[in-house]
């Protein structure tokens, strides 16, 4: 299993794709929700469908991942493994695995994997399943908003009622790997490159505003607004590369003094460009549109002001604009200068902690970042 492969954690976390009737869909995360244990019941001989979800975009696609839907070993590509911790166990309750391609709204486009038929979920603990080699390479376009989806179809051979017991949500142990490679955070700073070597454990980003809240004795709310940012806290845990650690602490030595530096969840997707003029309710004009993917989801932000949004990029008039459905218009109005960026990139940030953020471990070392928007 390569640190550059996409990973994500299953869950009970209801997903927001289209209902498929009697049938359960659930998240799948690339960080950890909460851990819950999900009892799967059963009548005599009975099956049960359960579906997991990816979020809309997730993986995209970039140069080569087409190809690597699909699981071509002689090609060198490791795979889709799945993770499932039995945690109450059943004689007789099996499980079909399979891996899916749908469209952003959950319906099924092609099966990407074989089915990994009848795993026996008879005896608790871990239980790690391959999926098959095989597949022929599909010929359909891969688009950025389509999803990953994670069948489970569970049988019972069984002449009594019964039940199994699975549990979701920790992102050590349920999980889905995918050969699909994807790009790890990068810090700035300088003009030094940092980059992580795995994905983080963690990851938190949320709207802050800095404002005066007052109430009149009539009960009237009046505020004054200072301005808005983001802040973040980020989270790498038992990380076991020396040279990872020696390359924060320099960068510390740089970011503890409070100066800027920036930050990408996603080192390969890094699109910060300003608006050529005012926007209209379905079109954000661009003087390049290099880089951007239409079906990818982007920020757009008042330069000056409070306004911003994220809108999905319908289609691509290239140098000219980026194209949004009149069915999810835009609902602010931008101005040239304004900011089109990507999601969980941040050009200007400022560290929130005082101490250095890395506490080693015995043999490990595990990080806690904590930063917030610089827009000076």
């Amino acid at each position: 299993m390569s640190a550059s492969r996409w990973i994500w954690t299953t869950s009970h976390i209801h997903a927001d794709t289209a209902p498929l009737d009697g049938f359960a869909r659930m998240a799948l995360l690339r960080f950890s929700g909460a851990v819950a244990d999900r009892q799967v019941n059963f009548g005599a001989f009975s099956t049960q469908q359960d579906y997991f979800y990816t979020d809309r975009g997730q993986p995209g696609i970039a140069g080569s991942w087409p190809g690597l839907w699909f699981n071509d070993l002689t090609q060198g590509s490791e795979g889709w493994e799945v993770q499932i911790n039995v945690i109450q166990a059943k004689a007789g309750i099996s499980v079909d695995l399979r891996v899916d391609r749908v469209d952003s709204i959950g319906n099924f486009i092609e099966a990407v994997t074989a089915t990994a038929a009848g795993v026996s979920l008879s005896a608790t603990g871990l239980i790690s399943v391959v999926l098959n080699a095989g597949q022929v390479q599909s010929v359909l376009p891969v688009l950025a908003s389509d999803r990953v989806r994670l069948s489970m179809l569970f049988s019972s051979a069984s002449k009594t009622a019964g039940s199994v017991i699975l549990r979701m949500g920790d992102p050590l142990i349920n999980l889905l790997w995918s050969p699909l490679p994807m790009a790890n955070p990068r810090i700035v700073w300088n003009g030094n490159n940092l980059d992580f070597p795995v994905p983080p454990s963690s990851y938190r980003a949320g709207r802050r505003a800095n404002r005066v809240l007052e109430w009149s004795d009539g009960g009237v709310a009046g505020s004054l607004l200072k301005g808005f940012w983001d802040e973040v806290r980020l989270g790498l845990s038992n990380f076991d590369s020396q040279s990872f650690e020696d390359s924060l602490r320099a960068w510390w030595a740089w970011a503890g003094a409070g100066k800027q530096w920036s930050f990408a969840l996603d080192s390969g997707n890094v699109q910060d460009r300003t608006m050529s003029s005012a926007s209209t309710t379905t079109a954000i004009f661009l003087a390049s549109t290099a880089g951007f993917v239409a079906g990818n989801r982007y920020l757009a932000r008042s330069a000056t002001g409070s306004f911003e949004e994220v809108f999905t990029v319908l289609s691509i008039t290239a140098n000219v604009s980026l194209n949004i459905s009149g069915a999810t218009p835009l609902k602010n109005a931008y101005v040239s200068g304004d900011v089109v960026r990507s999601l969980d990139y941040y050009p200007k940030v400022v560290s929130l902690d005082d101490q250095y953020p890395v506490a080693r471990n015995i043999t490990t070392w595990s990080l806690d970042l904590s930063f917030r928007e610089d827009r000076g």
